[in-house]
């Protein structure tokens, strides 16, 4: 598959970051999310890749302060602009600084309340505006995210509208309160293609227009390519490896990332899709969570974890073979911190 990639130069201060974030089942202990470095820097869109249940929506939920009941913070911490906030956002930020789109915006919208009624709320809570301001705040941001007669669409009822409207009417509501990070999680997944292409088109769009810090969680890479300036992969709860979103395509680190690659159809290959061989792992174990997967398993992936290093090229990878196999390449600790 040929696309084009974003390229950006990494702002020097992360405005939103993850140290060390564990998290855990309450019920069993189990470690869900397993020491994961997340870095979200003002400007840029950050995509969090993986496959299903590889712990992408849970690490955002933390950085939301939005943990299901059944999930807690074990440790680590999470920062915004440097001060932890302790993985509880609350309402002082949650909207303000911090906001989200989710992949179905039909079951995020309740279906009792108009579009009108739903964003006016909005406004009136996170900007402190009257009715009548929050009507008219409302009406142009519908507007904005390119819904046309937006009149019309306040009155239309979640039910009443196609999922396409639905996202960028979700959108309209993320934004009602400026905030400076908008989490956008697989917020395209469940469009036709061609409405996917539009919502991602604004998403890129609004990030440009203000200056918005974006975590995009997909495990779509021809998404990856298109919209984000970095990606983080995410295996088992761990993470694998980072880096410029040209840089790991073009020259994945990792075995897991380079394993999802070729997975990927390529309509313009006749090369069939590889796909990976067994399936993800139920539990953490001593070593790297990909080993018992991985066709280039070294004896050390099985019993010790790999320490993140960072690439001459700029890549961080968690892999023994880019500590103890590549030769004349010069490595050093990775400083989530910047």
């Amino acid at each position: 598959m040929q696309v084009d990639v974003k390229r950006a130069a990494m702002p020097p201060a992360p405005i939103l970051e993850a140290r060390e974030l564990v998290l855990v089942s309450r019920e069993t202990g189990a470690r869900l999310v397993n020491g994961v470095n997340l870095a979200l820097h003002p400007g840029e869109i950050l995509a969090l890749v993986g496959e299903s249940g590889s712990g992408k929506s849970l690490t955002a939920l933390a950085l939301l302060g939005l943990l299901p009941p059944g999930v807690e913070q074990a440790g680590g911490a999470v920062l915004f602009e440097g001060t932890n906030i302790g993985g509880r956002v609350g309402d002082s930020l949650r909207g303000k600084v911090v906001s989200a789109i989710f992949q179905d915006p039909q079951a995020s919208l309740d279906p009792r309340w108009t579009i009108g009624r739903y964003l006016v709320d909005r406004f009136m809570r996170l900007k402190a505006m009257s009715a009548r301001q929050a009507q008219t705040a409302a009406a142009d941001m519908l507007a904005q995210v390119g819904l046309a007669n937006p009149a019309r669409i306040m009155k239309a009822y979640p039910h009443e509208l196609s999922g396409g409207m639905a996202q960028r009417a979700m959108i309209a509501g993320a934004l009602a309160g400026e905030p400076r990070v908008l989490i956008a999680d697989e917020p395209t997944t469940a469009l036709d293609v061609t409405t996917q292409a539009q919502i991602l088109d604004l998403l890129e769009d609004i990030q440009t227009r203000t200056g918005l810090a974006v975590l995009m969680i997909t495990h779509d890479l021809g998404v990856v390519a298109e919209i984000a300036h970095r990606m983080l992969v995410l295996y088992g709860g761990a993470m694998m490896e980072e880096g410029a979103t040209e840089v790991v395509l073009a020259a994945p680190s990792h075995p897991y990332t380079r394993a999802l690659l070729a997975s990927m159809p390529d309509l313009d290959s006749d090369i069939a899709p590889d796909p990976i061989p067994a399936a993800p792992p139920g539990g953490f174990g001593r070593g790297c969570p990909f080993a018992p997967r991985c066709l280039s398993a070294l004896p050390a992936c099985s019993d010790a974890k790999p320490v993140i290093t960072r690439l001459a090229n700029g890549q961080a990878s968690a892999c023994h073979l880019n500590q103890n196999v590549v030769p004349g390449v010069a490595r050093e600790m990775l400083d989530v911190a910047g």
